[in-house]
């Protein structure tokens, strides 16, 4: 048997009857949605999806984040991380005019490191879960013409808890 994702241990924990995170204080409950996977493992042992599907989008029951169903193309990956560095840019260039310290600049010359490789592995996630869900509504494992379409929510999801 597989062994568990540490995260989703711990998160599934600190979750209430209703799949919602409930930390002992505050500060604990805001660093596990921060940290939240949106998956659980159920009274069976089994780790599925603790989110409700509401349009084209997945809410996750534990910390709330809405997640589109629909995979991020090229373009608006490339769009959406273009933001995220520029952001991060500055804050890079802010850390050290404002003398803030080590620590804080330390933290933002390792997010543009993270940034840097996102887009590879994001793609990569994208094309393994296109192959296992049949996102594309193709055959599995076969080329599809309308690949990079994205698929229904429930295409998208459906699958994912048996997963």
């Amino acid at each position: 048997m597989a062994q568990k994702n540490k995260l989703v241990v711990k998160i599934s924990s600190m979750l209430n009857k209703k799949g919602e995170i409930k930390g002992s204080n505050k500060k604990e409950t805001k660093a596990a949605k921060d940290g939240c996977p949106h998956w659980k493992i159920n009274k069976k042992g089994k780790v599925v999806p603790n989110i409700d599907v509401v349009g084209d989008y997945a809410i996750c029951r534990g910390c709330g984040a809405k997640i589109p169903l629909q995979f991020y193309d090229n373009d608006k990956l490339k769009e959406t991380l273009g933001g995220m560095k520029e952001l991060n840019n500055q804050a890079k260039f802010l850390s050290i005019a404002t003398n803030s310290g080590e620590e804080m600049s330390a933290l933002f010359s390792k997010t543009g490191v993270l940034l840097g490789i996102y887009k590879k592995n994001y793609k990569k996630l994208r094309k393994i879960a296109e192959k296992q869900s049949n996102i594309t509504g193709g055959k599995k494992g076969k080329k599809n013409k309308n690949k990079g379409n994205g698929g229904t929510s429930s295409d998208a999801f459906g699958s994912w808890g048996s997963m």
